[in-house]
């Protein structure tokens, strides 16, 4: 179940909102940042079960874990799970649309 301090739709606005084009990359990590906030993005709008890592979300970062039926489940009934991290909106606004990672 997912945690009442921020909801489903909000993170797919945070994962829409952090989205950089590659010209404004300066991070070596940057790309993979943007590929995980797509992954992200689809996960939860395909409406996957998350819950949030509290113990590392904080002022900048929510910490969201994500499962889902994938290749492993269709083949022996387990379900897959990662963890993304999704840029806060304060962390967005600071930014002003620039390179968040």
């Amino acid at each position: 179940m997912a945690d009442t301090r921020i909801s489903r739709e909000d993170l797919v606005s945070l994962c829409d909102r952090g989205l950089v084009p590659q010209a404004g990359w300066n991070d070596r990590d940057s790309a993979g940042a943007q590929i995980q906030l797509g992954s992200c993005r689809a996960l939860l709008l395909a409406g996957c079960e998350f819950v949030l890592d509290e113990g590392l979300t904080d002022r900048e970062t929510w910490w969201v874990e994500i499962t889902w039926e994938g290749f492993d489940w269709h083949e022996v009934g387990e379900r897959a799970t990662d963890t993304f991290y999704i840029p806060t909106a304060e962390r967005l606004d600071a930014r002003a649309g620039k390179d968040w990672y």
